[in-house]
């Protein structure tokens, strides 16, 4: 997904704050959920950044807990991923 997808969050407002660009934009894995794979590193007008995640395709204001929790998601992913290779190969 190219920078198309950043119009998603340019320019709308959260918690009054109005979004003036997009620094980084990184993919969120979720278990078993379709949607809502993207999130944006964004400065607002007033120079304050900001992460914005999606909800069922709704930008929202998130927080750092909730971004750093994705780490261990993504740990124990491979975590799992690694013991099922095991598995498979009868370790």
């Amino acid at each position: 997904m190219g920078k198309n997808m950043d119009a998603v969050v340019l320019g709308i407002t959260l918690d009054g704050k109005k979004i003036a660009s997009v620094l980084f934009r990184f993919d969120i894995w979720h278990c078993a959920w379709e949607l809502d794979n993207l999130g944006w590193v964004v400065e607002f007008e007033d120079g304050t950044r900001g992460i914005v995640f999606t909800d069922h395709c709704r930008p929202y204001l998130g927080t750092m807990e909730e971004l750093t929790s994705k780490i261990a998601e993504y740990e124990m992913v491979i975590a799992e991923t690694k013991k099922a290779i095991d598995v498979f190969e009868g370790k």
